[in-house]
């Protein structure tokens, strides 16, 4: 009698466990795919906002006057069910020694969680709060919070030299 009762137990443990551990496997393969998720449209935002630069330092290329362009982004408010930033960083690759201009947008919850896109251009600078800029439409800010309203990116070629950023657009 006492057989029964423990195989019954032993019997009874182990599908718990199993309904446990299938439940564990579950959530973590959900989670990390919506991670994966969130990063390709974190990156898709990245090439939005990358493509745009582009076309900003393209004309400010073509012509040789001073000018500022100024470029309204129409983002979504949240990717998924999260809030996001936008910053522009230019570094130095490690491994082959050169400068480059990345647009980085990640989860303002999780930044680890991060799309990135670089920009094809290296002669450009960034703007990173030294040195006085006037820019009588565009307040600068290095990084953009997703549900700020009159986003804008914006690029500045004054005495041969392109500098871009991000900003708020005043007014």
């Amino acid at each position: 009698m006492t057989e029964v009762t423990i195989t019954h137990v032993i019997g009874t443990v182990t599908l718990i466990l199993v309904f446990v551990s299938v439940t564990l496997f579950y959530q973590y393969y959900y989670s990390s795919l919506q991670k994966e998720t969130l990063a390709r449209q974190l990156e898709e935002a990245a090439n939005y906002i990358a493509s745009n630069l582009a076309d900003l330092i393209s004309l400010c290329l073509i012509s040789p006057a001073d000018q500022l362009v100024v470029k309204t982004l129409d983002m979504p408010e949240k990717i998924g069910e999260s809030y996001y930033s936008i910053a522009i960083t230019k570094s130095v690759d490690p491994y082959i020694g050169e400068e480059m201009v990345t647009v980085k947008v990640y989860l303002n919850s999780d930044p680890f969680t991060i799309g990135e896109a670089i920009l094809p251009f290296t002669l450009i600078n960034v703007w990173n709060d030294t040195g006085s800029i006037n820019l009588d439409i565009v307040q600068p800010k290095l990084v953009i919070s997703s549900g700020t309203p009159n986003s804008v990116i914006w690029a500045l070629a004054k005495n041969s030299t392109i500098t871009i950023g991000l900003g708020i657009k005043i007014g």
